[in-house]
């Protein structure tokens, strides 16, 4: 005997609604499920200023973002200006590197 002699099959035992069902409202959970699955994730952008740590006539660019407050904007450049020996301008600053290595490849479409 499997148990199941005495069964009535005759009747459905699952009375969910079906997704053909015109009044069937889906709760707000999944709602929100579906609506975050479709969200693009996106990096974060902030508006950026470029500044110029060179001496006249001589480029040394860095970009700042714009969104702290220009004390802190100061602040910042007064560092940058301070360490700006440590930063590499051009490929003549990084002694030892072989340059078939190192290069800097812009893939441009004809």
């Amino acid at each position: 005997m499997n148990g199941f002699e005495n069964s009535n099959f005759t009747f459905p035992v699952d009375d969910t609604k079906n997704d053909y069902d015109e009044d069937y409202e889906p709760c707000l959970k999944l709602l929100r499920l579906v609506e975050q699955e479709a969200k693009e994730i996106k990096p974060h952008q902030e508006d950026v200023k470029i500044i110029n740590l060179g001496e006249e006539g001589e480029e040394k660019q860095v970009k700042i973002g714009t969104s702290m407050s220009k004390e802190m904007q100061e602040q910042l450049y007064t560092l940058l200006q301070e360490f700006k020996d440590v930063f590499v301008w051009s490929y003549q600053n990084m002694s030892g590197m072989d340059p078939d290595i190192v290069y800097q490849k812009l893939p441009l479409k004809p």
